[in-house]
């Protein structure tokens, strides 16, 4: 069904507030610790600059992609022309923000206000249309795709994660047990001669950690 322009301009007052606000706080961003020891200006341009080094994740890539996606979304609202197209923007900076996340995240980056200013700033200049994106087809589906996307990266990150929480939850239990409160415990978890190859602990000494974990829980 083919939606008329005019339902996708910005009469409201608050459209126009957050539009501005939004504009705000993103310049702000780039003038203020980011990521690591960058600014906003510094990540703007590495991120586009070096996406394909090997000491960094490609993904990054779509955090360089967010600016200029960004300006053109400002140019057409301020002019009022080529309505349509601001949904489909939108849901392009809606989908790289978490691709940009998933990008420091591998590359361990530490984010400071700087990031927090940017991506807030993002958000409010897209909020106007965000309730447009379901009714233009060419938006929905990229956010369709997008969301495919962001759940085929993300599935592997929350094991990852549910695996390491466990790993130092047991490895917290084992360090209490083997402490002088824990002597039993201690006996338990401690290998036998020929129940180590190679670094390895073998079934028997797995077994007893597990036994010692349950005395402990």
């Amino acid at each position: 069904m083919s939606i008329p322009a005019q339902d996708f301009r910005q009469p409201a007052p608050w459209k126009s507030v957050a539009l501005y606000v939004g504009f705000a706080l993103y310049s702000v961003g780039f003038f203020l610790p980011a990521v690591d020891q960058w600014k906003g200006w510094d990540c703007a341009w590495l991120a586009l600059e070096y996406w394909h080094d090997d000491k960094v994740s490609p993904l990054v890539l779509f955090g360089g992609l967010i600016n200029p996606l960004g300006v053109l979304y400002l140019l057409l609202a301020v002019l009022n022309g080529a309505s349509k197209i601001h949904a489909v923007l939108a849901t392009a900076m809606l989908v790289c923000i978490p691709l940009t996340w998933f990008a420091l995240d591998r590359m361990d980056a530490k984010v400071h206000v700087g990031h927090y200013f940017w991506i807030a700033g993002i958000l409010l200049m897209i909020s106007p249309v965000i309730g447009d994106i379901p009714r233009l087809p060419a938006a929905k589906w990229l956010g369709v795709v997008g969301l495919i996307v962001i759940t085929w990266l993300g599935i592997p990150r929350a094991i990852s994660l549910t695996i390491r929480r466990r790993h130092r939850t047991i490895s917290s239990m084992l360090w209490l047990g083997t402490s002088e409160n824990q002597p039993s415990v201690r006996r338990l978890i401690q290998p036998r001669p020929g129940e180590m190859t190679n670094g390895t602990m073998n079934s028997p000494t797995c077994g007893r950690i597990a036994i010692a974990i349950s005395q402990l829980c």
